[in-house]
């Protein structure tokens, strides 16, 4: 298993959290706005699982780190997002400096171009029906921000 995240600060809180469970070595600063570092970090290593879970929507390339990600993944790919209601990757937003937000720049991507970006890379991507839960908003009216599970084998 690996852990990773962009800031230090949240790096220091995982060690934290998991230091009698996990080895701390698998606790890594990645940057995932660098596909280099992500090479460099991951070196190849092949994964059964990879969970993004609210991440994407915190970068600017969303779908070139799902293509990066989808090099290390042998089963599944299991993804969160907040989507948008329109076609292509858009409206980078430039987000608050807290410590839970963007790097640099986050974007959204259309529920239409994150299915055929997974369809790239993946055999089978699955569209779950949305949880009723007031954190999720209706796909089908169109309304922003959505959130999605995406689940690829």
């Amino acid at each position: 298993m690996t852990i990773t995240d962009g800031r230090k600060e949240l790096i220091e809180i995982a060690e934290q959290m998991y230091k009698d469970s996990v080895n701390l070595e698998s606790i890594k600063k990645i940057d995932l706005e660098n596909l280099f570092e992500i090479r460099h970090e991951l070196n190849g290593t092949q994964y059964d699982v990879i969970f993004a879970f609210g991440i994407l929507y915190h970068l600017s390339n969303p779908r070139e780190v799902i293509g990066e990600l989808a090099n290390y993944c042998k089963n599944i790919f299991l993804m969160e997002a907040i989507v948008g209601s329109f076609a292509g990757v858009g409206q980078i937003v430039s987000e608050r400096q807290d410590y839970n937000q963007a790097l640099k720049l986050g974007s959204r991507i259309s529920v239409m171009e994150m299915v055929s970006t997974m369809k790239m890379y993946f055999e089978y991507v699955y569209f779950p029906i949305q949880p009723v839960h007031s954190d999720f908003s209706n796909l089908l009216e169109g309304t922003f921000p959505a959130r999605i599970f995406l689940r690829s084998e």
